[in-house]
């Protein structure tokens, strides 16, 4: 009986409640919808995504991928001091490792598979947005003794994940990047 009574002392204030409870109703049909049909939708909103912890960046792809690349991939221009010294599949991807004269290590990976995770301790560089061939992503530049920079970013449909690390500068770093190439 008391909601009757408050029902009819504030008309409006139900009236107003009920219509955006519908408003949201058809908002959340039609944004499904849309998930459901359109693949560039479901692009920008699922895909790799990163998250803070303590002292470490975690990558994570969230969504499904409906039909994995199974495109493997190598830098096709490494500076010249680099020579390659070995490579393995994980179950994502590979990674192919580097060795330079000053007795440090180029690593490259990609991951392209929904389950694996990459793990960056990049807390303490400094970071900056970029976008490699149409794929935004993070450098981070490590201005510690001993301690390697790194570039993470995603390809273009956002499902393959790429990292690259060294002891060179952005420029080197990107430009390595931008010369990763389909085999």
């Amino acid at each position: 009986m008391k909601r009757l009574t408050r029902r009819a002392n504030h008309p409006i204030l139900y009236r107003n409640l009920r219509m955006a409870a519908s408003v949201l109703l058809v908002f959340l049909i039609g944004f499904g919808s849309i998930l459901t049909v359109s693949t560039e939708a479901r692009t920008f909103v699922f895909g790799w995504m990163r998250v803070r912890y303590q002292s470490m960046y975690e990558y994570f792809f969230e969504g499904e991928i409906e039909n994995p690349e199974n495109v493997t991939y190598y830098p096709q221009w490494l500076p010249e001091d680099c020579k390659f010294e070995t490579s393995y599949s994980t179950l994502g991807g590979e990674v192919y490792i580097y060795f330079t004269p000053r007795d440090s290590l180029v690593q490259f990976s990609y991951i392209s598979k929904s389950n694996e995770k990459l793990y960056m301790d990049g807390v303490d560089a400094e970071q900056k947005d970029v976008m490699i061939n149409g794929g935004s992503g993070k450098l981070y530049i490590s201005h510690n003794e001993g301690q390697t920079s790194s570039l993470i970013w995603m390809n273009k449909s956002r499902t393959v994940l790429f990292s690259i690390s060294g002891d060179y500068d952005e420029d080197v770093l990107i430009k390595m990047a931008k010369n990763i190439v389909e085999k």
